[in-house]
């Protein structure tokens, strides 16, 4: 029986990083890989027998990686992953890990699984995308170049898992991009380009492109005693959990309106939407889990109300359809009314579904059943499904989200002499929840940005809730690592491609370190 879980590294000195091999990820002539360029890079340095190969790859996107090897025993051993910018990590079909944890180039997580293997035959699959240095890319998401590398613990295993030394095989993935867009100036801090909208054709994207034997982007390494440094991110070890990742299928949720002819944006609900026949057939289809047809020429949107605040990737398997269907699935925590305020957010009567909500799109369908899914989470309470068909009908076979988010549940018992203060705990703790993530973050719908300020409560509301003390101290961290940008100052937002700097907040940093110290105990090495 194979078994796969997350474990913690002890950090080295991260000063010394790209300078001295710290890790066993960056060992036994690993490297960094990615999908081959069009054209063959240019000669790389040379180093006695090792390659440092150092040109930027052009090529970025969704690609998958495929290792299937053989063993002759069992085995036990660690696996370090880490990628730039995200991956996703299978075993036999069954996923295990995900990453690498927000951070940056100076101190780049990497993961660790420690893993029992049997006699046979297996396969590792780590699907790999990156964000163009544009409107494509998060603002809290740094990259140094499109690649991935995975290294083992033990030299013997190199050959058959090191990124660089092993058989790793790659393709890529068509007809997916990701598009961030900037708002109207009042809408300033709705994003820029953190709003986003990623679009998947599925006429192009399930095409099964073959598999090519992955090129070398990086690498391989080697200590370096005269002090100077390699290119590229210096690896660094999380100690952070796996992110929560469960399906939701919107059973226990409300569908409270349907629009006919219309994407359903910038539209107010009225009586007609609310009462149209299909509510119902909608919300026995979503109880029961079974599937609902779009038929040929039409164009439907329906409004579901999570009855929760979610974060998570939008998930979809449909059927049938051409190149002339589509679904939008479009996530808002609250309907605006006509002064363009949410006020009462369970209301939708007479409010619109904003056109600058964040949301995905699955087009250009191909008549086969495909499983659809987002590679950047968004947030909030309604979710609008617009559907458009073509001349063939289109079968909704499943629709949801994969929600994402820290994995932490209320420890603690609080109460209050008010009762009004004690029914709102739930929603003030789901509050936290949903800003907890590979960092915290001032808001998940808008910025995804941890800001000192902000943080701070966020810390303390944890340590007041929880046990588990690695996200307030991975905040401490990363607000210190963000120092050396600042000759010392602390940056009000981190990570972030585009800085800022406030010095109220470097100074309420100080507080954090207190905090963690009065809360949980600050030792030397925490320093």
């Amino acid at each position: 029986m194979n078994k796969i879980e997350r474990i913690r590294i002890a950090p080295a000195d991260a000063r010394n990083g790209n300078i001295y091999l710290q890790y066993d990820i960056e060992k036994n002539k690993t490297a960094w890989i990615w999908y081959p360029r069009e054209t063959p890079p240019d000669v790389p340095v040379s180093h006695g027998q090792q390659i440092h190969c150092i040109e930027k790859q052009k090529c970025g996107g969704l690609v998958e990686f495929k290792n299937t090897f053989t063993l002759e025993k069992d085995i036990e051993t660690v696996l370090h992953i880490s990628a730039d910018n995200r991956f996703e990590a299978s075993l036999d079909g069954e996923f295990f890990g995900a990453g690498p944890d927000r951070c940056d180039l100076n101190h780049w997580s990497f993961g660790s699984y420690k893993v029992k293997l049997e006699k046979g035959t297996h396969t590792l699959n780590v699907l790999c995308w990156h964000f163009r240095a544009d409107l494509e890319v998060p603002s809290a998401q740094f990259s140094f170049n499109p690649g991935f590398i995975l290294g083992c613990s033990d030299p013997e295993y190199a050959e058959i898992f090191n990124t660089g030394v092993a058989e790793w095989l790659v393709r890529k993935y068509d007809g997916l991009s990701f598009q961030g867009f900037l708002l109207p100036n009042d809408n300033f801090w709705r994003g820029a380009p953190i709003t986003h909208y990623s679009v998947i054709s599925a006429d192009r994207f399930f095409q099964q492109n073959e598999y090519k034997k992955a090129e070398i982007v990086l690498g391989p390494f080697w200590d370096n005693h005269g002090g100077s440094t390699f290119a590229g991110p210096k690896l660094f070890p999380s100690d952070m959990p796996e992110q929560l990742r469960v399906f939701n299928d919107l059973k226990g949720c409300s569908v409270r309106a349907i629009f006919r002819n219309s994407c359903g944006l910038e539209v107010p609900v009225t009586d007609e939407h609310t009462s149209d026949p299909a509510v119902a057939a909608w919300q026995e289809a979503i109880d029961n889990g079974t599937e609902m047809i779009i038929p040929a020429d039409t164009e439907l949107a329906v409004l579901v109300d999570l009855n929760n605040y979610y974060c998570g990737f939008a998930a979809a398997t449909l059927d049938g359809g051409d190149s002339d269907s589509l679904i939008r699935m479009v996530w808002a925590e609250s309907l605006y009314n006509e002064k363009d305020t949410k006020d009462d957010r369970s209301k939708v009567l007479g409010k619109k579904f904003c056109q600058y909500s964040n949301g995905n799109i699955f087009n250009r369908l191909d008549g086969s059943e495909h499983d659809f899914r987002t590679f950047w989470w968004c947030a909030g309470r309604y979710l609008l499904l617009h559907f458009k068909s073509g001349a063939a009908p289109v079968k909704v076979k499943k629709i949801g989200f994969i929600e994402s988010r820290y994995p932490m549940e209320m420890e603690s018992c609080i109460s209050f002499s008010d009762n009004n203060l004690n029914r709102v705990i739930p929603m003030m703790f789901r509050g936290l929840q949903m800003c907890s993530h590979e960092t915290y973050m001032d808001c998940p719908y808008y910025e995804q940005l941890m800001y000192v300020g902000d943080t701070r409560l966020e810390c303390l509301a944890t340590y007041v809730t929880v046990k588990d003390h690695r996200l307030p101290k991975r905040a401490v961290d990363l607000f210190n690592w963000s120092r050396s940008d600042w000759d010392g100052m602390v940056a009000e937002r981190y990570p972030c491609c585009g800085p800022q700097l406030s010095c109220t907040f470097s100074m309420i940093w100080t507080y954090m370190l207190k905090d963690y110290h009065m809360y949980r105990g600050l030792e030397q090495k925490d320093l």
